[in-house]
């Protein structure tokens, strides 16, 4: 083959794209003729509830289609190294993944290659792409993960299914929050020193400094330990989940939030984290801030603060 007929042959992976989405297009656009054909001509809500609750045919085929084109190599791949010894390794199957994202869904045909030896397995193109062992994508658990921290699991859920489209449920809402939070640390979510500062500043009136209040508590919960292909879950056992929160009690009455911070584990664990978040490198307020903390009483009980909390000093 001479090298014009090459160049010829090789299509560009862009206008290979675009004639795909173009039929994803079309496609779409014949589902909405119904519509232009009616007597009854649609409201504004009307048309823009039609378009959200069909944009995922549309957006999600056109995902589909670039990335069939821009991970073509990996999705056509027939042989790759073994990562552990070097081995060369022949395609076993192609493994269909159904994807979920926040454009629609798409499936995928993925090469799966193991290694009798080494027992290493790989799909190449979820490590490329980025994918999700789950079937809703990072995009949509991220976002369930913001609702989630603010709303209640069943109701983040509904929230997202009617903004996008995507329909999710509050076990998934459940699972992906917890597995984010059981890598969290207080640093992840402890506002700056600055910030604190900022807090100590706005509290501070006329009348005199504020009060810095630690109040600590826990709780006991039922805790199922996660279970595997060869065993169950278990009956579980109850674990105390223990918490503190740092606020700010003016003259005037005002409570000013500083940090909480709250998890399942022990004793020493729960004053490791005490230890990190009354740090003086970390979120504690300089000595030179505007806080003090009212000596404790000779004898007899400490007197309460406005909300039943105890104003004590942080060791």
């Amino acid at each position: 083959m001479t090298g014009t007929a090459l160049a010829y042959a090789v299509s560009d992976p862009f206008d290979e794209f675009a004639a795909n989405a173009h039929e994803v297009l079309q496609q779409w656009l014949e589902n909405l003729r119904p519509t232009f054909a009616s007597e009854r001509q649609p409201t504004l809500t009307a048309l823009s509830r039609l378009f959200t609750e069909t944009r995922g045919e549309l957006l999600g085929g056109c995902l589909q289609a670039a990335i069939e084109e821009l991970y073509r190599p990996q999705l056509e791949e027939t042989a790759i190294c073994c990562k552990l010894c070097g081995k060369q390794l022949k395609r076993k199957r192609l493994d269909p993944k159904l994807c979920s994202t926040l454009h629609g869904e798409f499936g995928l045909k993925r090469p799966y290659f193991y290694c009798p030896e080494c027992c290493w397995a790989s799909h190449p193109v979820d490590l490329a792409l980025g994918l999700s062992r789950r079937r809703h994508q990072y995009d949509i658990q991220e976002e369930v993960v913001r609702l989630g921290a603010d709303l209640p699991y069943e109701t983040a859920a509904g929230h997202l299914s009617r903004l996008t489209g995507v329909e999710v449920g509050a076990h998934f809402a459940f699972d992906t929050l917890n597995a984010v939070t059981d890598h969290l640390c207080p640093e992840d979510v402890m506002p700056s020193r600055s910030e604190i500062e900022r807090r100590i500043g706005e509290a501070t009136t006329a009348g005199g400094n504020p009060i810095l209040v630690v109040a600590i508590d826990g709780a006991h919960t039922p805790i199922r330990p996660p279970g595997g292909r060869a065993h169950k879950r278990g009956k579980g056992e109850w674990k105390e989940t223990k918490g503190l929160r740092l606020y700010l009690c003016s003259e005037d009455d005002r409570i000013t939030h500083l940090v909480s911070w709250h998890r399942n584990g022990d004793k020493k664990r729960f004053a490791d984290d005490l230890a990190r978040i009354t740090a003086p490198s970390t979120f504690m307020p300089s000595p030179t801030s505007n806080t003090k903390t009212p000596p404790p009483p000779s004898s007899g009980p400490r007197p309460p603060l406005p909300g039943s909390a105890w104003a004590v000093s942080p060791r």
